[in-house]
């Protein structure tokens, strides 16, 4: 009996997985978030930040759709200064935007070509600095030193 009971909860939808799970008292939040919860709030500023600069609605920007081409390019926009202006990885970015980190390498690789512009990286540099700027992380001419690099030796 509790194994048919384990299918049938296995076939039901993702967000109804999620709902009992939650009603039941467990979080529902993914457990990437519970570890890095400013991942989410690095991400909306970015979101925000480039829905000003591009004069757009930041709902445009979180739809699950691809949307016009010109919110698909902002939001390219805005997964690029979260991955590279505030260093967040691949997978983090994609779950906060909801998308594969494939489709975040993507963006980052397109919007990365199209620096080749001077008005354009001009555009995204600000970007960059103000979202770096609002959670006071380092310039992305820094690397971020890890604490398993930190442990290494310097000569082996």
């Amino acid at each position: 009996m509790i194994d048919s009971m384990r299918s049938i909860e296995d076939r039901r939808p993702y967000a109804l997985r999620e709902r009992r799970r939650t009603e039941a008292g467990q979080s529902g939040m993914p457990a990437t978030e519970r570890k890095r919860p400013h991942n989410a709030l690095v991400c909306k500023n970015a979101r925000a930040l480039v829905a000003r600069a591009f004069q757009m609605d930041v709902d445009s920007l979180a739809l699950k759709t691809r949307g016009s081409p010109r919110s698909a390019f902002a939001r390219q926009v805005a997964m690029y200064i979260a991955n590279v202006g505030a260093g967040l990885p691949l997978r983090d970015v994609g779950l906060h935007f909801v998308r594969d980190r494939t489709t975040v390498a993507h963006a980052c690789a397109l919007v990365e070509d199209l620096r080749d512009a001077r008005d354009f990286d001009v555009t995204v540099a600000a970007l960059e600095s103000a979202l770096r700027n609002s959670f006071r992380l380092p310039p992305s001419g820094y690397p971020s030193v890890s604490r398993r690099q930190q442990r290494r030796p310097l000569h082996e």
